[in-house]
């Protein structure tokens, strides 16, 4: 029998699965690994911890074939919008920036206000945000300058994993067009991104189909592996691209939701279509035919681990806490008794790219307890989906059911909210990990072990069905009006927060 590992590189950490060819779930196992916070704004990772969290999973995942089956292939996902400097032998020189940083809203700005700005996002799919590695090197070429000089390759999280593993710096069409620096229609990076952050072409990796693969390990993981022959690795696509493949929005106009520690709406899209700029989408290819559009938030299930932390005295947060606070939201009714809570921790990336944006309760009253605040946050997250649902609605085509998954859909109550507030009907999906499930289908698909991506359909089970309630939807309807007038009169209000809170 034929089985296919799939990889997921995450922000909390990295997962693997194994499939069979018929799709079925064979093995899945993680490793954690840790946030780093230097100061407010500055969110980093060990790129070494992660590099030995990808081989731990792998090493696992290999142990656990069946002895005399094959692995067909190997293949990897990973999440967006992370820069790594490195010397010239490969070693990181500075931690992995990862996407929630904001420490470049600044250059940001600038970039911004560049008579090539509007130039640049149509070419590259990409709103400017301090999230793009684009916005980074700028930070790191003014603020710096000595790491900036030192650095010969800026690279992403997966490019360091293929660098270690092959010895062969590459990045796949998708993480390279989350970078803010690739010409998404070209497929090569855009000489004039290059040229507002200061480096050539020679400083960045060479670009390559989602499909690419390699199989000439270096010893070091050869040995580790036990591998004794070649297996191909797939390089495969973003964790955004792969979570809609693995949950089975694969073709034109299906959509597909996650909320793990962040969260995103994503619609499959054909090739040949205008880039989303006006809407401020962005739009990742997922193989040469294939394009994913949507939106990213920062502030997903994060919110809620926040609010437990918060609860809690300073405890860690665990599924306890979890569940007490889920249930306490369950018990207050919709709206939350006149209270709004912009859902804004960690900045904001879609609908409104604006790192400045702030957490904010609005409404709170004496007879406003922790459910009611729960709630209210839970409620901030979904309409923020919301409206992005409602943005890919009017630039592509209407949706009228949208796939989920993420840690979130194991509260009941929570993907019931999520429909009542969209209005769509929600189906969730018997999966281990969207992104990672993704990955190994990619594999299977890029092995020739599957015919084209839409028979996925056929290992994608749906395990529940919610649909909105028409009233509770309607309310929800005209919440949404008041909580959506929100960020824009308050947006100035943040930029001033945010000079203060620099002195």
């Amino acid at each position: 029998m034929k089985y296919f590992l799939g990889i997921d590189i995450g922000t909390t950490h990295t997962k693997a699965v194994i499939i069979n060819h018929n799709g079925q779930l064979l093995f899945e196992s993680r490793k954690g690994y840790d946030l780093l916070h230097p100061q407010p704004g500055y969110e980093e990772q060990d790129p070494v911890l992660i590099m030995d969290a990808v081989a731990t999973v792998i090493r696992k995942a290999l142990l656990a074939v069946p002895s005399g089956d094959e692995v067909a292939a190997i293949s990897f996902s990973a999440a967006m919008h992370s820069l790594l400097p490195v010397d010239s032998t490969g070693k990181p020189i500075y931690n992995v920036i990862i996407w929630a940083d904001t420490r470049s809203q600044k250059e940001a700005e600038q970039i911004a206000s560049h008579p090539d700005a509007d130039k640049i996002v149509h070419a590259t799919g990409i709103p400017i945000h301090p999230m793009s590695p684009l916005c980074k090197i700028v930070w790191f070429k003014q603020q710096l300058p000595d790491v900036f000089k030192k650095t010969c390759r800026f690279i992403s999280i997966k490019e360091y994993v293929f660098f270690c593993l092959f010895g062969k710096y590459l990045v796949d069409y998708s993480v390279a067009s989350a970078t803010g620096l690739f010409n998404v229609k070209l497929r090569k990076w855009d000489a004039t991104a290059l040229k507002l952050a200061g480096i050539e072409e020679g400083k960045l990796s060479f670009p390559v189909s989602t499909l690419h693969s390699e199989n000439e390990l270096l010893p070091e993981y050869a040995k580790l592996f036990n591998i004794q022959k070649n297996i191909p690795f797939i390089i495969g696509s973003s964790d955004g691209c792969l979570a809609n493949l693995g949950s089975g929005a694969v073709q034109q106009g299906e959509t597909a939701l996650t909320i793990g520690t962040s969260g995103a709406v994503r619609m499959t899209v054909n090739n040949g279509l205008e880039l989303p700029v006006k809407n401020r989408l962005f739009l990742y290819p997922l193989t040469d035919d294939l394009y994913v559009s949507g939106g990213a938030i920062n502030n997903g299930g994060i919110v809620l681990k926040w609010l437990s932390e918060f609860f809690f005295d300073g405890e860690q947060s665990g599924q306890d806490h979890y569940t007490e606070l889920l249930s306490l939201a369950e018990k207050v009714s919709p709206g939350a008794e006149g209270l709004f809570f912009l859902p804004y921790l960690l900045g904001e990336r879609a609908p409104v790219w604006d790192a400045n944006a702030k957490g904010v309760l609005v409404g709170l009253t004496m007879k406003h307890k922790k459910g009611h605040v729960v709630r209210a946050a839970m409620e901030g997250v979904s309409f923020t989906l919301a409206q992005l649902v409602h943005k890919l609605e009017k630039t592509f085509s209407p949706i009228k059911e949208i796939n989920v998954s993420g840690g979130f859909v194991q509260s009941a109550f929570w993907v019931q909210l999520i429909a009542n507030i969209t209005g769509k009907k929600i189906n969730v999906t018997e999966m281990a990990d969207a992104s990672a499930m993704g990955a190994a289908y990619l594999g299977m698909f890029g092995t020739g072990n599957l015919k084209g991506l839409s028979a996925v359909k056929e290992f994608v089970k749906v395990t529940r069905v919610f649909e909105p309630d028409p009233a509770i939807h309607e309310n929800y309807v005209q919440l949404s009006v008041f909580f959506n007038s929100l960020y824009p009169r308050l947006k100035d209000d943040f930029a001033t927060l945010s000079r203060l809170q620099e002195k």
